[in-house]
């Protein structure tokens, strides 16, 4: 089964010669079959993958979110809580 993934918040930055969002497709494409997808509203599928592309995410963690929906990683910036990354019920899932 493949599951919807929306990168938002890109950076330029190249780490090991790679983009956030080639980085991203690398590792999940070793999971499984996935589509990218410009809108998180336009979701093909029950499930949607959202990252955010100024964060590095291990393979591990990556692998660990596939498996657990209804998930959300969360950071601290300047006292406040933001997601960087979750899967949640594609009809949650809103433009960001």
């Amino acid at each position: 089964m493949s599951t919807s993934v929306y990168i938002f918040h890109e950076s330029p930055v190249k780490l090991w010669g790679l983009t956030s969002r080639e980085r991203l497709e690398r590792v999940l494409a070793k999971a499984r079959k996935n589509d990218f997808i410009s809108d998180p509203t336009q979701a093909t599928t029950d499930n949607v993958l959202l990252f955010r592309g100024d964060y590095l995410y291990d393979d591990r963690v990556i692998q660990n979110l596939l498996e657990s929906p209804d998930t959300i990683l969360l950071t601290s910036k300047e006292g406040h809580e933001i997601p960087v990354a979750a899967q949640v019920k594609a009809d949650l899932a809103l433009p960001v």
